[in-house]
């Protein structure tokens, strides 16, 4: 019967080493950052928002350079529901060569969000205040939390 609960307790032991080491990996994966100040990436707070929209592409680069795609989320409007074949008023993720017209989307918002390689979980986020860069947030996360 001793024996038993020796194996038992080895048992336990070998577990939980196993999860501790699992969630330090997760923890280790996991990125926030939240600049307010100074620069991040090229992306200089209090930047116009078309000096911003410029250093978008270079930032993506330097974050994620084995996969610099860039997408954000559209509202779809009558055009694009035609071309796509979605709802008008739904919104889709939509890759971005970052040209004028995509700036034009983009420039009435206060808030930008970049999704790093169509990944809900790697985003990059510009909040503008009168009409200037005062945070950029970085999350990156290893998997979709509930």
């Amino acid at each position: 019967m001793r024996l038993w609960w020796l194996l038992l307790a080895a048992l336990a032991v070998a577990f939980f080493s196993v999860s501790a080491v699992a969630a330090l990996f997760v923890f280790l994966q996991f990125e926030r950052v939240d600049v307010v100040d100074g620069d991040y990436h090229g992306l200089t707070i209090g930047d116009t928002k078309e000096v911003a929209f410029g250093k978008i592409g270079s930032a993506i680069e330097a974050i994620s350079p084995n996969d610099s795609r860039v997408f954000f989320i559209v509202e779809v409007d009558e055009p694009l529901s035609r071309a796509i074949g979605m709802d008008v008023g739904r919104h889709s993720m939509v890759q971005s060569s970052l040209n004028r017209h995509a700036y034009e989307v983009l420039r009435d918002s206060d808030l930008w969000t970049f999704y790093i390689g169509a990944s809900y979980l790697d985003s990059l986020a510009l909040q503008f205040c009168d009409e200037r860069l005062c945070r950029v947030s970085r999350v990156r996360r290893p998997f979709e939390l509930p």
